[in-house]
């Protein structure tokens, strides 16, 4: 069996922002659909858990880019399941330019919903090993994210679940939380200087007509490197939590 899928990616201009560079939330688009593709050659995909009432959701993302592409480029992304790490399933990913030459690496913890109760459930769905590739592509794999003690938050307006945010699972799709998350840092920021270093962490799903408060800040370490931390709450309750790197 073969336990990679690799798939070249078209970087279209609805993939980029103003300088032409390839967004985050567009290579984690790509992610996303190649993990349900390749779940389905592996035989836990959704063909075979939808109807048991079960789907894969998403629980943490890590990303490291050294670079990223533009407008027209060709990209080419590999990845694989690297079976269970407690109580996550681990998936990573590979990115590389038009010459081959890597540029970045993604590395994604799941877990198994009953769609119905909506509660995580273990299983032994995707535990065999032929269908596990031991390859890291980025360690370690995604932590708990926590707000540092000495971060100061400050408002950053709200989200009110629509029809764009949602996906097949009746909840928010884990890509528009990127969005949200990078929609609350200053554009010039953003623009000038592309994220190298990208956590979030999936605490509570936002469902439809729901409101997102979303809150920023940021702390400068010991190295002078500067975090950004956004988080999302609704009803009070933490929806996710990321923090950015430039």
């Amino acid at each position: 069996m073969e336990t990679k899928l690799t798939r070249k990616h078209h970087v279209a201009c609805y993939n980029t922002d103003q300088l032409s560079r390839m967004k985050l939330a567009a290579l984690l688009d790509f992610a996303q659909d190649m993990a349900g593709d390749h779940a389905d050659i592996l035989g836990f995909g959704d063909e075979v858990l939808a109807p048991q009432h079960i789907a894969w959701v998403l629980s943490r993302i890590k990303v490291h880019m050294d670079e990223y592409p533009h407008w027209r480029d060709e990209i080419e992304i590999t990845t694989w399941h690297r079976g269970l790490d407690g109580p996550f399933y681990i998936r990573d990913y590979q990115v590389r330019d038009s010459k081959g030459t890597v540029i970045g690496a993604i590395t994604t913890s799941w877990v198994l919903l009953n769609i119905d109760e909506r509660r995580m459930i273990r299983s032994a769905i995707a535990t065999e090993e032929e269908g596990i590739c031991h390859d890291i592509a980025l360690e370690p794999v995604a932590s708990r994210l926590r707000l540092p003690r000495e971060i100061e938050m400050e408002e950053c307006g709200q989200r009110v679940v629509s029809y764009s945010d949602i996906d097949k699972n009746e909840h928010t799709n884990n890509v528009r939380y990127t969005v949200w998350a990078i929609d609350c840092l200053d554009r010039q920021l953003v623009t000038e200087n592309p994220i190298r270093s990208f956590e979030i962490n999936f605490i509570r799903e936002a469902r439809p007509n729901e409101t997102v408060d979303l809150r920023k800040g940021c702390v400068t370490d010991e190295n002078g490197v500067t975090s950004w931390y956004v988080e999302g709450l609704v009803e009070g309750q933490q929806s996710f939590i990321c923090r950015i790197q430039f």
